[in-house]
């Protein structure tokens, strides 16, 4: 069992930006435990209308990123990626249309 302490040193462990582990701290203060839908909103939200590269999705520790962003993208939410040889990118973009998780 990860306690915040554990997960916290990883974040940082991995080289991940200063702003995906402030990213996931703010959410740790929002709910106790965020589903994994919603950590990954909230980070494509923060980088809103930019490319986030894949590897600060996977900080998330989302095992199966593609079923979270498929099932997104079925509730209506705009994702779009691209990929350039072996580095892939996400973006949420975002419109008075965009719906809302919490």
């Amino acid at each position: 069992m990860y306690n915040d302490t554990s997960i916290e040193s990883s974040l940082r462990s991995k080289n991940l930006t200063e702003e995906t582990v402030n990213n996931f701290e703010v959410l740790q203060k929002k709910c106790k435990k965020p589903t994994q839908h919603e950590r990954l909103i909230e980070l494509l939200r923060y980088h809103k209308n930019e490319w986030t590269p894949l590897p600060e999705i996977l900080g998330l520790f989302i095992a199966q990123y593609g079923r979270v962003i498929n099932d997104l993208r079925k509730d209506g939410f705009d994702i779009r990626n691209r990929q350039e040889g072996r580095h892939s990118w996400f973006m949420l973009v975002e419109n008075n249309q965009t719906p809302s998780l919490f």
